[in-house]
């Protein structure tokens, strides 16, 4: 939203987003190495990237889904303005845009489930907290995910060797949950912790 309404700027925002972005690097290597190995595989991945263009990307597909959209916004704005919840002559009824993680949530392999997942500290870092703050320029952004406090309160409270959930760290440190997901985030990210099992449902 800070980015929508111009408070930040776009390497602003990107830089944030990237931030609550884990890619497990190990896996994404031995699914390279797949796709390396098998041309039947990479054959059947092409395929279905070609469908899913035709289907979703294509201006046959793209111009009725935007059609779709407009009618829907119509009807959305005619109920506002029946009810008197808006006035059109302000601009009440024109919208921004969806929130961007709720826009892109099913994008990410897999997303922290705060009572499942659990987290512990990557022993033999190369780097401190603090350090790579500073080396991520987060001074020249004049943005971060958390607070290098918070990023390294989350850190320290895992040095005890013992695996811990994001619910369990958010009581311990009184902290709210979505305050240590984005901390563990930033943390698994650059390596400082690791997942250790996903509990059973």
């Amino acid at each position: 939203m800070r980015y929508l309404i111009g408070t930040d700027a776009y390497p602003q925002y990107t830089a944030l987003t990237s931030d609550l972005a884990h890619i497990d690097i190990g896996l994404m290597a031995a699914r390279i190495a797949d796709l390396a190995r098998d041309p039947g595989l990479r054959a059947r991945m092409g395929a279905a990237g070609r469908k899913r263009a035709r289907l979703v990307f294509d201006w046959a597909a793209i111009v009725p889904a935007m059609q779709d959209l407009w009618a829907e916004q119509d009807a959305v704005r005619r109920r506002a303005i029946a009810s008197g919840v808006a006035d059109p002559q302000r601009g009440a009824l024109i919208p921004t845009a969806p929130p961007a993680l709720s826009m892109f949530a099913a994008y990410p392999s897999a997303q922290i489930a705060a009572d499942l997942t659990l987290y512990r500290l990557r022993p033999g870092a190369p780097l401190s907290v603090a350090e790579m703050v500073e080396l991520r320029a987060y001074d020249r952004l004049k943005r971060m995910t958390e607070p290098a406090e918070v990023l390294e309160r989350v850190a320290a409270r895992l040095g005890d060797g013992q695996s811990r959930d994001t619910a369990w760290l958010a009581e311990e440190l009184h902290l709210s949950r979505q305050t240590v997901e984005r901390a563990i985030l930033w943390l698994l990210k650059y390596g400082f912790v690791e997942t250790v099992s996903a509990r059973p449902d």
